[in-house]
């Protein structure tokens, strides 16, 4: 994942390559960034995490801790 995030963009992409790799292991990314948010959005096929601004991931904290679910 990692690599094919960075693609050509080196030094200037790393960063987001880190967060995109990392993310690939993941059920939930949490970003306010809507960039960010947007472009993992149009990568479903290659992390099959959900996208949540925090507000919508405390949200769903919410409703786990609802139904009696450990977080």
């Amino acid at each position: 994942m990692y690599d094919a995030h960075l693609g050509n963009g080196g030094d200037k992409h790393r960063a987001d390559a880190l967060i995109a790799d990392v993310a690939s292991y993941a059920n939930w990314f949490v970003s306010d960034d809507r960039r960010c948010l947007n472009a993992f959005r149009r990568n479903i096929t290659i992390t099959a995490c959900t996208c949540l601004t925090y507000n919508d991931f405390c949200e769903e904290l919410a409703k786990l801790v609802k139904l009696g679910h450990r977080t």
